[in-house]
């Protein structure tokens, strides 16, 4: 799969090359990514990181806050998908938690979620969230910057 790519300066080491018309997960080299999906929905959990394992990238799931934070501590990943809406610390939580940890290239986060308001875009934006995808999520809506 080829994809044109465009340098993208004072970005996330992630977003170092952007892709002009393809999500983030197609254009990184199968096996390059180690992306952790956090969702409480395990139906919806499952299908994500599925999707993202047809790319050939490699998935872990967590189905709440604690099991995403032990994750996070335990394993290096280069993308964090976070459902906003979990039981207990939300999503949210998770992203201050995550950026608080001043690691020296810190996972791109992305909101998979439900909450298609202003503010829950605003609240994602404040907590480090990159990308702030609504369900039911296109692959247009993948489609990054």
């Amino acid at each position: 799969m080829e994809c044109e790519l465009q340098q993208n300066q004072d970005s996330h080491p992630i977003e170092e090359f952007m892709p002009n018309d393809r999500t983030i997960v197609e254009c990184y080299r199968p096996g390059s990514l180690n992306v952790l999906v956090v969702e409480d929905d395990i139906d919806c959990a499952e299908t994500t990181a599925e999707l993202i394992r047809l790319l050939g990238h490699e998935v872990k799931i967590a189905t709440n806050a604690l099991n995403a934070v032990a994750a996070v501590v335990a394993e290096k990943f280069d993308l964090v998908m976070l459902d906003l809406g979990l039981p207990g610390l939300s999503g949210h939580d998770i992203a201050r938690w995550v950026a608080g940890r001043n690691e020296r290239q810190p996972p791109f986060l992305v909101a998979l979620t439900g909450q298609r308001t202003e503010e829950a875009r605003r609240k994602s934006t404040e907590c480090g969230i990159a990308l702030h995808l609504v369900n039911p999520s296109t692959r247009a809506g993948w489609k990054t910057f």
